[in-house]
């Protein structure tokens, strides 16, 4: 005969697992579109929580400025009345590439001149200034007087000392020629990029010397005797 009871209780316990199985089931609702073409209550909500949420979100967010555009000439600007020879060479050497040696001569005879005159401007650069240059350099004694102190001396120092020693060799008017070129090539190239006046006149213009047929210093006895001092040879 069958049990009445223990059916009834293990009904009873198939109907609660299936009364919390749906329960558990309903929380989780998901978006789904709805037959009927109409949104059903559960969705609503969940949208209207989720768009509420992102616009919060999105009024929170601090506005980002637009950082400046980077400008495309970063070299410093040189004023014309300003323009020195060592600003101008600087421009010079950043228009294109030079040849190394070429720009070791500019410089060297830039240097010079500024140990003469200073960073006097191009713009006030007259024909007495380049006078004095090229006196001045015809004064400078040949690498070989060059020992000592004079290793390292200015022009100003070189001249007064190949002043004071008429007899001690000088460089030639070849070498004063290139010192004189250097600084006019670096005057007409301002001018042409506008880096001085419309009126400026070159000061270096028909400074050149007459050149020699060569500038090579004579030699010297000792010299002389080791060229044609042969020694013996036995048979």
């Amino acid at each position: 005969m069958p049990d009445h009871a223990g059916c009834e209780g293990a009904r009873t316990a198939a109907n609660a697992f299936l009364l919390a199985w749906v329960g558990r089931r309903s929380a989780n609702v998901r978006l789904v579109r709805p037959r009927n073409g109409e949104d059903r209550p559960n969705n609503r909500n969940r949208v209207a929580r989720c768009t509420k949420s992102v616009g919060a979100r999105r009024h929170r967010v601090p506005p980002i400025e637009t950082p400046p555009l980077p400008t495309l000439d970063t070299a410093p600007t040189i004023e014309p009345v300003r323009t020195t020879l060592s600003s101008a060479f600087d421009a010079w050497k950043r228009a294109r590439n030079r040849s190394p040696r070429t720009v070791q001569e500019y410089e060297y005879a830039i240097k010079l001149f500024g140990e003469l005159h200073g960073a006097m401007p191009l713009a006030t650069m007259r024909k007495t200034q380049a006078r004095q240059y090229r006196r001045a350099l015809q004064d400078v004694p040949i690498k070989r007087f060059r020992i000592g102190k004079l290793l390292t001396a200015t022009l100003p120092e070189l001249a007064a000392w190949g002043h004071e020693h008429p007899d001690a060799q000088k460089i030639g008017a070849g070498t004063i020629n290139k010192l004189l070129g250097a600084l006019q090539s670096i005057g007409r190239w301002a001018r042409k990029e506008d880096l001085v006046p419309e009126e400026w006149a070159d000061p270096f213009a028909d400074m050149r010397l007459d050149q020699d047929d060569s500038d090579r210093a004579p030699f010297e006895l000792r010299e002389l005797r080791a060229i044609f001092t042969v020694p013996s040879i036995s048979p």
